[in-house]
């Protein structure tokens, strides 16, 4: 699964102290590898210009199987410092939009790390299946599967800004979120980023309630009109008008 390998565990700053949430490495139509990562606007509220130079974004944070590895060991090694916003929702985490946020990291990932590039699509229609892949709590890569067709909502007051997902049962377990989740990739069942996390109601305890996320149709242009306020400037930068690209390793 390339997916898996664009998605990071990111430590995040604020004013408030620090926590982790989830990102994933994203491709632009020129294909060029230039190193940004998508996550949730919420994920950086209250944080400073300087403090995203202190942000940690944490690759290959996985282990071969399902269950936890007895220690952490070596997997934390493999990580980078710093990044700088280079566009936001700037919608209270999803109150009046769709909870985006595009960060470029201070530095491309080792290529020895095979980090992928994630594809995209910017299609209004519901997924019919997929996955998301996330950090929850901070802990190792995890997978969950949803097999019912994305359903459009909105988690504050911007109509049509989020997808709502019910997760399925698989041979591993039934899929949930929890925070530190928060801001990563929901792929369509052709591995295209659709959406990124925000939030929901899906715990170890309740795993049939739904989570919702922000749509990509919507972070193309639909919170603001600024380059400032859309992916659309940043992942098609000569407006080529591409509504769907592959994910690339880099060179």
């Amino acid at each position: 699964l390339d997916q898996k390998n664009s998605v990071v565990r990111i430590l995040v700053q604020s004013n408030t102290g620090q926590g982790w949430c989830s990102g994933a490495l994203i491709n632009n139509a020129r294909n060029d590898c230039t190193p940004y990562l998508l996550s949730a606007q919420h994920c950086s509220e209250g944080t400073s210009t300087a403090q995203f130079n202190q942000y940690v974004f944490y690759f290959n944070y996985e282990a071969a199987g399902c269950n936890n590895p007895s220690s952490e060991g070596s997997l934390a090694n493999k990580f980078i410092n710093g990044c700088a916003r280079k566009a936001d929702s700037n919608d209270g985490g999803g109150s009046t939009g769709s909870d985006f946020i595009l960060l470029e990291l201070n530095s491309a990932p080792n290529a020895s790390w095979s980090p992928f590039y994630a594809g995209w699509n910017i299609s209004n229609t519901g997924a019919s299946s997929g996955v998301g892949i996330h950090h929850p709590d901070g802990d190792i890569k995890k997978i969950s599967t949803f097999t019912q067709t994305a359903t459009s909502t909105a988690w504050g007051t911007a109509t049509g800004s989020h997808w709502r997902i019910f997760w399925s049962a698989t041979t591993n377990g039934h899929g949930v979120t929890e925070e530190g989740s928060s801001g990563s990739p929901i792929f369509n069942s052709n591995g295209e980023i659709v959406g990124t996390l925000t939030g929901g109601d899906s715990f170890c305890n309740s795993p049939n309630q739904p989570d919702q996320y922000g749509k990509f149709s919507y972070h193309w242009t639909s919170n603001g009109s600024t380059a400032a306020r859309q992916l659309k400037p940043w992942l098609d930068p000569d407006n080529t008008g591409v509504t769907n690209l592959s994910g690339v390793y880099s060179p």
